[in-house]
């Protein structure tokens, strides 16, 4: 198992494209960045900061998320997210995460990751078919 302590921090940043906004994802009348889209930049910004952390083979899945969104933001916006670990039990880690762009917070909330043994877990998957 890898090396994590409490305050390691990662950090995601990206420019918004309309890739990321509702339309394209489902929601044709919100026209700014969708949750999976945010979501996912929160899972990175976190996995950021396991990294420096992880053992040969390691990496990390998320386990639990709880996110609010506190602002929409449309295309041509930049974003950036900062992930901080603020537990550590064992394998599994939480997460302080929040989401700001053009100096105004849009998104907050707790992420929670496990460490994992990448073979033996992608070995767990089921077959196809």
């Amino acid at each position: 198992m890898g090396g994590y302590a409490t305050g390691m921090r990662g950090r995601f940043e990206a420019a918004v494209e309309p890739r990321h906004c509702g339309p394209e994802n489902g929601y044709p009348d919100f026209p700014f960045l969708s949750d999976p889209w945010f979501t996912l930049f929160c899972e990175i910004a976190c996995d950021e900061a396991m990294k420096p952390g992880y053992a040969p083979g390691e990496a990390s899945v998320g386990v639990r998320l709880d996110l609010e969104r506190l602002a929409p933001v449309p295309a041509g916006r930049r974003v950036r997210l900062e992930a901080r670990v603020e537990a550590v039990d064992g394998r599994r880690l939480r997460f302080e995460v929040t989401g700001e762009a053009a100096g105004r917070a849009f998104v907050r909330g707790t992420h929670d990751r496990v460490a994992v043994d990448l073979e033996r877990f992608l070995a767990r998957l089921p077959r196809a078919g």
